[in-house]
């Protein structure tokens, strides 16, 4: 039987994974839409001008982006949500 404080660190670490999830989600919806910018970017690029060389600028900037994003949350998900479940699946918490 879980002790009240046992109970309260559980529901609180729950929560703050809820919250690391909800980061995780918001930068896979960030990085998919910087995707999509870039791709109407790409229907820019055409000619020989300047404004060619400001859409790969800008193109080359966004996918950078999303390419971080993309990486932030697949590091808030593997390395911080998955070891604090895990801590609280080692700690019968889970």
């Amino acid at each position: 039987m879980l002790t009240q404080k046992a109970l309260d660190k559980r529901r609180v670490l729950q929560d703050f994974i809820g919250i690391l999830q909800d980061r995780v989600n918001l930068e896979d919806y960030y990085s998919r839409n910087l995707e999509k910018i870039g791709e109407s970017l790409n229907r820019l690029i055409h000619g020989k001008d300047q404004m060619k060389e400001l859409f790969l600028i800008l193109r080359n900037y966004v996918a950078i982006q999303a390419e971080q994003s993309r990486s932030l949350a697949r590091s808030i998900k593997n390395d911080v949500a998955n070891e604090l479940s895990q801590v609280l699946r080692n700690e019968g918490l889970w």
